[in-house]
């Protein structure tokens, strides 16, 4: 099904080569051509698109710059220059300045083309996923975080926060660091609160079961 199929746009001022290209990639990927970056820029706008092959040489801005702006407005999408020369400069900014994925030379074999289509396409469904996991790590500590203050809030409320503190001084024999993690607080906040309370140390106060200076 066409909607299954990951959109590649291709980007070059040669018809016969954008042709060849899509003959080439049509039967496993959604093709739309462009016939140079502002065309192409124009396309991005209104599609999805996945992954990009761009040729270097066009009238108007070059692949490397056209793919710049890709890079700043869709950092997600896979860029791809394909290039008949092969200048150190140009190479050197579309790594650097461009943050391409790969480098195709012409004449390009159509195997190597799909290929690299294929690995590109994959490419950005693992970010995606990577990122989306990241999103959901990220959601699920917040919510973990939240509901454990909830918890010390009602806890808090419930007894007082001075007979807590007082109780869990107590039980954990003054170690500052564990009475302070349990009660969600640092040491600094964790002292305070003991002035505060007038709460009379019983001996030297201890971190981690070693005597403080």
């Amino acid at each position: 099904m066409l909607d299954d199929l990951s959109t590649v746009l291709l980007v070059d001022d040669e018809d016969h080569l954008l042709a060849a290209m899509r003959m080439a990639l049509e039967d496993d990927f959604d093709c739309i051509c462009a016939g140079n970056a502002d065309a192409a820029m124009a396309v991005m706008e209104d599609q999805f698109v996945q992954v990009i092959f761009c040729d270097q040489r066009m009238p108007g801005r070059s692949g490397v710059e056209y793919l710049i702006e890709v890079r700043d407005r869709w950092p997600e999408i896979v860029r791809i220059i394909i290039t008949g020369y092969t200048e150190t400069n140009d190479m050197i900014a579309a790594i650097n300045e461009a943050e391409i994925y790969q480098f195709l030379t012409k004449p390009w074999h159509p195997g190597l083309l799909v290929m690299t289509a294929k690995n590109a396409a994959d490419v950005f469904r693992l970010n995606r996923e990577c990122d989306r996991m990241s999103l959901k790590i990220r959601c699920l500590s917040r919510s973990v975080e939240s509901k454990l203050e909830e918890k010390r809030k009602v806890r808090r409320e419930e007894l007082g926060f001075e007979n807590v503190l007082r109780e869990t001084l107590t039980r954990l024999k003054w170690n500052t660091s564990r009475t302070a993690a349990e009660l969600g607080l640092n040491r600094v906040e964790l002292r305070a609160k003991i002035d505060r309370y007038g709460i009379a140390e019983p001996g030297k106060f201890e971190t981690c079961g070693e005597e403080e200076e």
